[in-house]
């Protein structure tokens, strides 16, 4: 049996094994990492409990674990509880006598555990995974595309009470991206904003956008100042990818750089946090990273960079120029 792994899965999920309606052993079969952990979550919460976890749970790597620890464990009884929970990540990396092994207790797999199984990805022409599909109850976390991240979004916030419009839902989507993990955190976030009747106003997800558009500016001069090029051209992509334009990113540099050129004339004048902050216009939440930023690059190379910057924004208004492979070349070339 298969089902792949959403809110209402694992809302009716969570119902049936309060209910005692458990099979003995289950596969979270994908590489969405975020679903599989969510799934883990409910398991604990809901096979052991959290107070009788170092009682019985028991956890192991298949790439390194001893597989007569692990059957040795599923058959241990547990302790104040029904059933102990056995967990075997990343079974995709057993060699062939533990695959044997494994399909052998599924044959008569242990009544007082719950054996779960992860892998991101098994051959499915194989026998082994035909075995675990006959055997074991398979659920499904794969890498989900846009529509199906509207509908879990959609579906997530709804789960926590609230509601949002589906323009604001698309905004948010464009913002964030595709990381689920990053996109609930910044669901329950905007949460924080809805109004007395739980809706979520859009100017939230606006305020999330040109926060969000920030951080990634801030990571990406980071990474440029510490001359870390391939953690510099992996942000300038997202950013890219999240719909931000190469005119506007290379504008939202130069501003940064303008600033790091003031911060550091006051630095060596020796002025204050307060009076940095006043002149660059930079909050304090973020002045300590900034401060960072400003004393590791030479007030030189800040000028170079701004003068780069500036030449390149006329370059992109006048010339019909590749702006993205204009913007990857500066990275390149420091």
């Amino acid at each position: 049996m298969s089902r792949k792994v959403d809110i209402n899965l694992l809302t009716s999920l969570e119902q049936q094994l309060r209910r005692g309606k458990v099979r003995p052993v289950y596969l979270f079969l994908g590489p969405e990492d975020y679903l599989v952990k969510r799934a883990l979550d409910l398991f604990r919460r809901t096979i052991v409990g959290e107070e009788l976890l170092a009682f019985n749970l028991v956890s192991f790597e298949a790439g390194s674990a001893d597989m007569s620890e692990v059957f040795g464990a599923a058959r241990t009884m547990p302790m104040m509880a029904g059933r102990r929970l056995v967990i075997l990540k990343q079974i995709e990396e057993l060699p062939a006598e533990a695959r044997s092994v494994l399909t052998a207790y599924l044959d008569r797999p242990s009544e007082c555990s719950v054996l779960v199984l992860t892998a991101a990805d098994i051959d499915r022409r194989t026998t082994f995974f035909k075995v675990l599909q006959e055997k074991t109850e398979i659920l499904e976390c794969p890498r989900l595309k846009r529509p199906e991240i509207e509908r879990w979004a959609a579906g997530y916030i709804r789960s926590l009470g609230f509601r949002i419009s589906s323009p604001a839902l698309s905004r948010l989507l464009d913002t964030v991206g595709a990381d689920l993990q990053m996109l609930a955190s910044e669901m329950e976030k905007i949460t924080l904003l809805a109004g007395a009747d739980r809706s979520i106003p859009d100017s939230a997800v606006d305020e999330l956008a040109a926060s969000t558009r920030h951080r990634g500016i801030f990571e990406l001069t980071g990474a440029i100042g510490r001359r870390d090029v391939r953690t510099a051209l992996r942000v300038l992509g997202s950013l890219l990818d999240a719909g931000e334009s190469p005119i506007g990113i290379a504008a939202m540099m130069a501003r940064h750089y303008r600033q790091v050129i003031v911060a550091r004339e006051m630095l060596d004048g020796r002025k204050s946090r307060q009076e940095i902050s006043a002149a660059t216009q930079v909050p304090q939440f973020a002045l300590d990273e900034f401060i960072r930023q400003a004393r590791a690059l030479d007030s030189g190379t800040a000028k170079r960079l701004y003068v780069r910057l500036a030449e390149m924004d006329r370059l992109f208004k006048s010339a019909n120029v590749d702006e993205r492979i204009v913007l990857e070349s500066l990275i390149c070339s420091l």
